[in-house]
């Protein structure tokens, strides 16, 4: 046994056996020993959980794990075993004041929860106000996915949802899934990361659709490839509500990432897409770059998405506001063109008409003027090519100019009196 055995005289009934008890029974009736010792780890967490839901502080949140075996395969359920111990859980956990304000936070991961103990937890689920739910390699199926659904439904406070290492076998799984989902009043986060969503293109569809209410999706680790990224650049396109999106160590590659570069264009909800971990390179970084920035003209700096940052390639809008990222992008790519002789604007601006670049140079130049200011009216003119403007901005430099020099004089023929 691998952790402490806590006290649990007067905590709890004498219906459970302790941990230790629980393994010298279970191989005194010919079980394997590590197999008796995992399941007698999960006891532990049960009985911890349930001194933690009984004596419950006023103050602070509630996070419980039911855990066995650390790697990768779910242990076995033995519900003839751990049944009193999950009955015993589900009555403690039903017991927390609905109106609590702190998280209530429970995490399931490496343990087969079969129909029997689906049922047992589906009423507390209804009962308690669980904020957070992780169900991590548990074997779920279809079954499973269904007790999810109903838990989900039952369930008015749940704000993060992961099922991560549970494949999604089927569309009408994915649908049973999405359908408890979409009308939930306060779920914003769902992480389904290692659930084979990408092997089937009906259920990467039908997950997709969750872009259009969910804050967060993780879709990491799913064989996501270039049917998936079609459908992820057109469904972004639309400008969907999702924030942060979550494909890392898929499938993708360059093309996909161009797909998804273009998807970005028009989106201007999106903060952040986590693409490391995928077969994207040059080609499809620089992409990606340019949907975010592209200096080629200032036209198409402005209209780059300024709302999204990737980890993959330049780092660009990390700030919530997309008009600071873009004001920060133009002022970045204009200082990049001062030298240490002066300001070199390059070909830049080669679309500028050539005799309008005199008047452009010549307000940039003089130092006198607001940087700020001489920011704007380039920025303007650029955006516009508009020689009324330029016109208009170099009168009222001129002015300026004009109005200090007569001062300076009235101040000079002042003092000399």
């Amino acid at each position: 046994m691998e952790r402490d055995e806590p006290g649990f005289v007067g905590a709890i009934g004498n219906t459970i056996l302790a941990p230790l008890a629980l393994r010298a029974q279970l191989i005194s009736q010919g079980m394997d020993v590590e197999l008796a010792n995992w399941i007698g780890i999960v006891q532990m967490d049960l009985l911890n959980g349930i001194i933690k839901l009984k004596e419950r502080p006023a103050e602070g949140d509630i996070f419980i794990r039911i855990a066995g075996n650390s790697n990768t395969v779910e242990l076995p359920a033995h519900d003839d075993a751990l049944l009193p111990g999950w009955k015993e859980f589900a009555g403690a956990l039903s017991s927390v004041p609905i109106n609590r304000t702190q998280d209530l936070s429970l995490c399931i991961r490496h343990v087969q929860l079969t129909s029997t103990v689906t049922k047992i937890l589906l009423q507390s689920f209804g009962l308690a106000p669980l904020q957070e739910l992780y169900l991590v390699n548990n074997a779920l199926g279809s079954g499973g996915i269904k007790f999810v659904a109903s838990a989900i439904k039952a369930n008015k406070h749940l704000m993060d949802l992961s099922l991560n290492g549970n494949p999604i076998g089927s569309n009408h799984d994915a649908r049973t899934l999405v359908g408890a989902l979409k009308n939930h009043p306060t779920m914003k986060n769902l992480s389904l990361c290692a659930c084979s969503i990408g092997q089937r293109i009906d259920v990467t569809r039908t997950i997709i659709s969750t872009f259009d209410w969910m804050e967060r999706v993780f879709l990491c680790d799913n064989h996501i490839g270039s049917q998936s990224a079609a459908l992820i650049s057109n469904c972004l396109a639309r400008n969907p509500f999702i924030k942060r999106l979550w494909l890392c160590n898929n499938l993708l590659t360059d093309p996909d990432a161009v797909l998804i570069a273009d998807g970005l264009k028009t989106n201007t909800n999106l903060r952040m897409l986590k693409l490391s971990g995928n077969a994207i390179e040059e080609t499809g970084i620089t992409a990606l770059d340019k949907a975010v920035l592209n200096v080629f003209s200032m036209n198409e700096l402005y209209d780059s998405n300024h709302t999204c940052s990737i980890d993959i390639g330049g780092v660009c809008n990390q700030f919530v506001c997309p008009k600071l990222n873009r004001n920060i992008k133009i002022e970045s790519t204009l200082l990049s063109f001062y030298e240490p002789e002066g300001l070199h604007l390059r070909l830049y601006i080669n679309s500028l008409p050539i005799k309008l670049m005199p008047h452009v140079l010549a307000s940039l130049k003089d130092e006198r003027i607001d940087e700020a200011l001489r920011k704007t009216v380039l920025f303007r003119i650029m955006r516009g090519w508009s020689m009324p403007l330029l016109y208009t901005s170099r009168a009222s430099v001129e002015l300026r100019r004009s109005e200090r020099i007569r001062k300076n004089k009235i101040a000079m023929l002042l003092r000399g009196k």
